[in-house]
């Protein structure tokens, strides 16, 4: 289906674009209007979550677009009014075997997709020492390979359960890096 498509919709189709998280009309309108391939929701507003327009894109084209979220836990979440808040992925290594960090993201998963939320860009994969309030800092299960190997896979493993597409992240050694690349370059 997709390769009779024209070039431009099919381009679309490798799109994914940031939208506002105050409602779904944003994100409706870029996939039924330009057919983007998927749409990020940013930001702590919750309503977009709540008022089931993130599960109405999914039928509202042909292909339903990916929807994704940061969602890792500690100080980074999107759902936590809605769904209650889980642990830093640092947290979860220091308290939780990995049965249990699968068991929470597979919860976290399942409320992740009850809302219309198809991808989330996580678990946090960098090997970091850094202190808490560090650009990574406690959202990294730790500072030994192997801990975040095993913990980052649960959690990505639990996101699957869920029907929700783990995104690991970030570059190698963005834990070691001296500043912050959400602001500038390191």
């Amino acid at each position: 289906m997709i390769a009779s498509w024209p070039l431009e919709q099919r381009l679309a189709q490798l799109l994914m674009v940031g939208v506002d998280a105050q409602g779904g009309n944003e994100a409706e309108a870029l996939v039924t209007r330009y057919g983007v391939g998927g749409v990020f929701v940013g930001g702590q507003a919750t309503s977009i979550f709540a008022d089931g327009s993130l599960t109405r894109l999914a039928t509202v084209g042909p292909v339903p677009p990916l929807v994704a979220v940061d969602e890792e836990g500690g100080r980074v979440q999107r759902i936590d009014q809605l769904a209650g808040p889980i642990p830093s992925a640092r947290a979860m290594a220091q308290t939780m075997t990995p049965a249990q960090v699968r068991e929470i993201a597979a919860q976290r998963g399942r409320a992740l997709r009850e809302s219309g939320v198809t991808m989330d860009l996580a678990p946090v994969v960098d090997v970091s020492n850094q202190s808490s309030g560090q650009v990574i800092g406690d959202r990294s299960f730790g500072d030994d390979p192997g801990v975040v190997s095993e913990y980052a896979g649960a959690f990505a493993s639990g996101l699957r359960d869920a029907g929700v597409v783990p995104v690991l992240k970030h570059f190698p050694g963005h834990g070691h890096a001296s500043g912050d690349s959400h602001r500038e370059a390191t």
